[in-house]
């Protein structure tokens, strides 16, 4: 299965639809955040959303690293909801497929605040 560069095709699930993952705080978005608090992990996501699903061993080898070194990264990735990782059967064993979620994210901590029934921003409020 691929090109030969590592690129295979997603297994798309039927039960799979596009979600928004809609961040209301930062403390909710903290998870995400560290994950993408990693120049290896923002590595792999650009990858990923290039290149489409890839096998481990093409991620490591494409970013120069250890498969013991992105074992971590992907795993935090798919802890977030960024990856998720298929196990597929090849002519060497059982191969990880790892894929971008096509998740969207919005991130709208910003609750408006009134004072005397007038809402304001942070460059309308006095310091």
């Amino acid at each position: 299965m691929g090109n030969g560069l590592g690129a295979v095709p997603c297994v798309a699930k039927e039960s799979e639809v596009s979600i928004l993952l809609h961040i209301r705080s930062l403390r909710e978005g903290l998870p995400l955040f560290r994950a993408l608090n990693s120049d290896i992990r923002i590595s792999i996501m650009e990858l990923l959303f290039q290149e489409g699903p890839l096998r481990m061993s093409a991620i490591s080898g494409r970013l120069g690293i250890t498969a013991g070194a992105l074992t971590p990264h992907i795993k935090v990735l798919k802890d977030c909801g960024m990856v998720t990782v298929d196990m597929v059967s090849g002519k060497h064993g059982v191969q990880k497929i790892c894929c971008a979620t096509d998740e969207s994210i919005m991130i709208d901590p910003i609750q408006q605040r009134s004072i005397s029934g007038r809402n304001f921003s942070c460059d309308q409020a006095a310091y």
